[in-house]
């Protein structure tokens, strides 16, 4: 039996620019369909569960924020596991209309290594 988590997903209205957060667990892929019934648009997600001030969200990240993340961390989700971030919110364009869009990106030490 699957057990079922009620984590809701991260929005940019959840979130201040600058926040923190850490990551909780490895994360994983799904697939979406952004098309018609006429016309599927299936696309692959990443999802992942971070923290932000103790409350557990889903967060799909996007392409930018995991390369951010490979980067800083490496390209194995396990090794981001308890590492911390921070959250970039930016307008911008999206299909025509503007939107706050969340970019992550690793936490640095002094050193320049990511934490």
């Amino acid at each position: 039996m699957v057990e079922l988590e009620d984590k809701p997903f991260v929005t940019a209205d959840d979130l201040k620019d600058g926040e923190t957060f850490t990551i909780i667990d490895e994360g994983e892929y799904r697939e979406q369909d952004f098309g018609t019934e006429d016309k599927p648009d299936i696309r692959k997600m990443f999802d992942i569960t971070i923290s932000v001030k103790g409350i557990e969200y889903t967060w799909t990240m996007n392409k930018t924020t995991r390369l951010n993340f490979i980067r800083g961390f490496g390209n194995n989700t396990k090794d981001w596991i308890n590492k911390k971030g921070k959250f970039t919110i930016v307008k911008q364009n999206v299909f025509g209309n503007i939107k706050n869009i969340i970019y992550g990106s690793p936490l640095t030490a002094k050193n320049g290594k990511a934490k």
